[in-house]
């Protein structure tokens, strides 16, 4: 024989009584069942945490449970061509739109924290062969903060001219690479990214954190240049910015 489970839940039983007064037509069940479910609906309210955050060296912040990663940075130029989006001070300022004092290992570890599964950074050969950049996607932004303390989110796309009028910038966490050390660092690997510095590519370098899906070589006689920066929409060089790092989010076009 079989017997019923009890009805702990206030919420099945909330089901279970409107299921069985829906079979009725006395208006008298009607606001008993609206009654219950007022009352369940009352003792159970949704409350959503704040995203937990955890802060690591160089002001890089991961918020563990929203899939971001923020950290401290500066417009370095206004105008002209690109080859990456963000890099570490000392590196490649010359042709980048943010530049930061943050350490690109850093920035790999707070997006794993954020629940970024890493892949891995665009290829190619000298015979033609290449590869995309394959990784969870990320949406890139650069927060801007003026007088009044208003933000102004800027998609980093939207900074950035496509010279053959194309417009679908996108990236993946490619998570750079390892390698040996050299002889005069003693045995063990180091973080590419370390020391190449870009964070946020856009040419093919192949040691990138966040990569360009599209493969292009930073060689001018193999791919022209065709990023540069899109007039009238940055702060002057040197503003302080927030780089963050996201989820793209279904409901924003250009994520």
């Amino acid at each position: 024989m079989h017997t019923m489970a009890p009805l702990t839940s206030p919420v099945i039983f909330a089901l279970a009584l409107a299921a069985v007064v829906g079979c009725r037509s006395s208006p008298m069940d009607a606001r008993v069942s609206e009654a219950v479910i007022l009352t369940v609906s009352e003792a159970e309210p949704q409350v959503v945490p704040p995203p937990r955050e955890v802060a690591l060296e160089g002001g890089v912040i991961a918020m563990v449970d929203a899939g971001v990663v923020s950290m401290p940075g500066w417009i370095e130029l206004q105008e002209g061509w690109l080859e990456v989006g963000v890099c570490r001070q000392g590196t490649r300022e010359h042709e980048t739109v943010v530049a930061t004092t943050c350490r690109p290992s850093v920035v790999h570890a707070a997006m794993l924290l954020a629940g970024f599964e890493p892949g891995s950074p665009a290829w190619y050969r000298a015979d033609g062969s290449s590869g995309p950049a394959t990784g969870d996607p990320v949406a890139v932004e650069i927060h801007i903060e003026d007088e009044s303390g208003s933000i102004r989110v800027l998609p980093l796309a939207a900074a950035i001219d496509d010279a053959r009028g194309a417009g679908d910038l996108s990236w993946v966490f490619a998570g750079s690479a390892f390698q040996p050390n050299p002889p005069q660092m003693g045995p063990g690997e180091f973080y590419v990214a370390d020391y190449a510095g870009t964070i946020v590519g856009l040419t093919t370098f192949g040691d990138e954190v966040v990569a360009a899906v599209e493969v292009r070589s930073p060689e001018i006689g193999i791919d022209p240049a065709v990023w540069k920066i899109r007039p009238g929409v940055l702060p002057p060089p040197g503003s302080q910015v927030t780089l963050v790092l996201r989820r793209p989010r279904e409901d924003r076009i250009g994520d």
